[in-house]
């Protein structure tokens, strides 16, 4: 549906399409993402986990390695981020949190 929104579906195409090109060779290289919408928490694990426990291990945030596994030493980091970007101190990584993180 042309909305004007980045919802799930288009967000899985834009990733498809630019695994085609990477293929192809017009692009390099891609890093995938979870879609923004899913916020992550306690308890969540994947992929999304370990790119958000990486970056904040970049930005000093949290230290050792990351396991893919949002536990409480991830929520601390995750709070102190928040803090420091003036935002709300939940401990939750939602949109609004990841997209100031990643451009940092």
């Amino acid at each position: 549906t042309v909305d004007g929104v980045v919802g799930r579906a288009t967000w899985n195409s834009l990733y498809n399409r630019a695994t085609v090109l990477r293929l192809s060779g017009p692009v390099t290289s891609i890093i995938r993402r979870d879609y923004p919408g899913t916020p992550l928490t306690i308890g969540s694990t994947g992929d999304g986990v370990t790119q958000l426990q990486a970056k904040l291990i970049k930005l000093g945030y949290l230290s050792g390695k990351p396991d893919g596994a949002f536990g409480q030493w991830t929520a601390a980091a995750v709070k102190q981020a928040q803090k420091d970007f003036g935002l709300e101190q939940t401990g939750v990584a939602d949109a609004a949190f990841l997209e100031i993180l990643y451009s940092k």
